[in-house]
């Protein structure tokens, strides 16, 4: 049996897509890291949720 092998023609991002396709994401995870700190609130490293900041962290 035979087996062709046929590459994909991927095309190679630009700066100007690479920025284009991250600036939303980022503005948005800004913004909620925002809003949670207002609320003294945080996210653990897995993002699993908000944290509470202890009382004694606030300042």
């Amino acid at each position: 049996m035979g087996v062709e092998i046929i590459e994909k023609p991927w095309l190679k991002p630009t700066t100007e897509d690479y920025v284009n396709a991250r600036l939303p994401e980022t503005l948005v995870e800004t913004g909620l890291a925002l809003r949670l700190l207002k609320d003294c609130l945080i996210r653990d490293a897995s993002s699993k949720g908000p944290i509470q900041i202890a009382k004694g962290m606030r300042k």
